[in-house]
């Protein structure tokens, strides 16, 4: 119900969708199920993302009289990362870099990294201060790394891949942010 509610006035998650409105389809929601689901539960992730999310879900549901107030920052957290994303790459957010330019579509892959990393204040301030640096080094990653690429473009059942990708851009940003970062295991 807290994502349903949270969504209707996000206007963060509706920028990225293209949207104004609730979507018929949830894709609004499952953008912020996602962004819980692997913020809190990344290394549980078995390869089956509908049994990740409703179990991840479930979980929060179990204790949210608990967690309800850290839940709650967690959304504007996430809202503080789809915005930094949104100064570091501009229209490019969210895109996939191959073939020396970025392509014209949302990937929502894409959006699980960047957004699981800066949802992070730590992560995020020292980001905006190296926008350029942060964003040439996503593309640097994309043109050297063809695996990299190749794990926005699997199923989200690979469960190898999707480690790849989220620890592969945590290194990258460790390295050229010379910040300590926390990687999935």
């Amino acid at each position: 119900n807290f994502c349903d509610e949270y969504a209707i006035n996000d206007r963060y998650i509706q920028g990225i969708l293209n949207i104004t409105n609730p979507d018929y389809r949830m894709r609004d929601i499952e953008l912020i199920v996602r962004y819980y689901a692997f913020k809190y539960f990344i290394n549980e992730y078995q390869g089956n993302l509908k049994a990740f999310l409703d179990n991840s879900v479930n979980m929060l549901n179990r204790q949210w009289d608990e967690r309800e107030t850290e839940i709650k920052a967690s959304a504007e957290a996430m809202d503080k990362g789809i915005c930094a994303v949104n100064e570091i790459f501009g229209f490019n957010a969210f895109r996939k870099y191959k073939s020396g330019s970025f392509d014209n579509r949302f990937n929502r892959a894409i959006f699980d990294i960047m957004v699981y990393y800066f949802s992070f204040d730590n992560i995020r301030d020292v980001a905006l201060k190296n926008k350029e640096l942060v964003c040439e080094a996503f593309k640097e990653l994309s043109i050297h790394d063809n695996q990299f690429v190749a794990s926005f473009e699997t199923s989200t059942k690979n469960v190898q891949q999707t480690s790849y990708r989220f620890v592969q851009w945590g290194k990258k940003l460790r390295t050229i942010l010379a910040i300590d970062i926390n990687l999935p295991q």
